[in-house]
């Protein structure tokens, strides 16, 4: 045992028993853990909706969100059963988000809120076998499609709540993985 260091072994079991003793202990009245709740709440939606505060970057926040979702694609296990409950997962979940953010930031679809964005990296991505570079085309593509918002995207983005604000990303990414799909297909055909 090391009597020098900053927190011996049995002054950090103390202190971890005096922290749960005292959170045990601890009485709140009904009204303050209702008040704290919705604060958790909001702040859990924010945290969601910016994925966890990439969306305050102050330059193309929808961009380093994609950059986002990219990254999260690397990370995923390659498997239609993992990447489709995620989809699934960040869309549901997305939708609740967004519509309190909209709620917090009072406009629809807040630059802030990039969920959207990460969601459709991973639909552009989705059972495609890319590496690198076509990771890159797909970020690129699904960028354009997100832009220009071609029919049906600029239907639902006018759907109400955070299911709008979902929606038209979903369309796009749609789009950009229809068309990564027919890049790699032209890709093979012409090499």
């Amino acid at each position: 045992m090391v009597r020098n260091g900053p927190l011996s072994a049995r002054r950090s079991r103390v202190l971890v028993t005096k922290v749960l003793r005292a959170f045990v202990t601890w009485r709140v009245s009904p009204a303050a853990v209702r008040i704290g709740y919705a604060h958790l709440m909001v702040a859990a939606a924010l945290a969601l909706a910016t994925f966890f505060g990439i969306g305050y970057v102050p330059v193309a926040p929808g961009t380093v969100g994609s950059l986002a979702g990219l990254a999260l694609w690397v990370v995923l296990p390659h498997s239609i059963q993992v990447q489709s409950a995620v989809i699934v997962v960040m869309f549901a979940g997305g939708s609740w988000a967004s519509g309190l953010a909209e709620t917090h930031f009072r406009s629809t679809d807040p630059a802030p809120v990039v969920i959207d964005e990460v969601m459709g990296m991973l639909i552009t991505l989705f059972m495609n076998p890319v590496g690198w570079l076509g990771a890159i085309a797909a970020l690129f593509l699904f960028r354009f499609f997100d832009v220009i918002k071609p029919y049906p995207a600029d239907r639902l983005e006018q759907l109400a709540g955070g299911v709008g604000v979902m929606a038209d990303d979903f369309m796009a990414a749609i789009y950009a993985n229809v068309a990564l799909r027919a890049m790699l297909a032209l890709g093979r055909w012409i090499w």
